[in-house]
């Protein structure tokens, strides 16, 4: 586990050295919020489908992973589209989505499927399938 970990987070601090050469002069950039971004990938990975409870506009709602995640990933990409200098690595939390993506894909254990929900016929409450 520790090897993972480690590999999360050195490529999200490299993707963000070369997005801003600045940053080693300006401000240090310390954190886990890109190891965290590969956790994120891992768990779209494994459970797409699993319900995450989220705040909507200040209502709880039930959402797919993969809805909740895609967002975020949105947010990251258009806050890195806005350059924005509020002292966040949003670079690195995409660098660590991708590295937490392939290690998780190459470093998962036997037996377990990837993405196993979304071929899955869904029952609706009133038994029809879709």
């Amino acid at each position: 586990m520790a090897f993972r970990d480690l590999l999360s987070r050195l490529r999200p601090a490299g993707l963000t050295r070369l997005r801003d050469q600045r940053a080693a002069i300006d401000h240090a950039e310390i954190g886990a919020s890109g190891a965290i971004a590969g956790l994120l990938a891992a768990y779209v990975m494994f459970r797409p489908c699993k319900k995450i409870a989220t705040l909507l506009f200040w209502i709880i709602v039930r959402i797919d992973a993969y809805w909740v995640i895609g967002a975020w990933v949105l947010f990251q990409l258009g806050a890195i589209a806005l350059a924005d200098d509020d002292g966040v690595a949003y670079a690195a939390h995409i660098g660590g989505l991708a590295a937490g993506s392939v290690l998780f894909a190459l470093m998962r254990p036997a037996g377990i499927e990837l993405f196993q929900c979304l071929d899955e016929p869904k029952v609706r409450a009133d038994g029809t399938v879709t």
